[in-house]
């Protein structure tokens, strides 16, 4: 599963955050992070050529396979 993340950094009120996490669907457990462009809303994949598409400026991540599951 891909979570779209922005917003302040902790404890650090100018600087923003944007990226993505990849998700373990069976633990909950973040297992990976990649920066994108600015203000990251929502995440699409395709399934055909096994790339995320995330929302906002335009990003496209292509993922790997580890153990079953999701990563940059």
């Amino acid at each position: 599963m891909y979570v779209t993340n922005y917003g302040a950094a902790r404890g650090i009120d100018t600087e923003l955050i944007y990226n993505v996490s990849a998700t373990d669907s069976l633990t909950n457990e973040i297992v990976d992070t990649v920066s994108v462009g600015g203000m990251p809303h929502a995440v699409a994949d395709n399934p055909n050529n096994n790339q995320i598409y995330v929302s906002g400026t335009v990003s496209v991540i292509k993922p790997m396979a580890d153990n079953n599951n999701p990563i940059f």
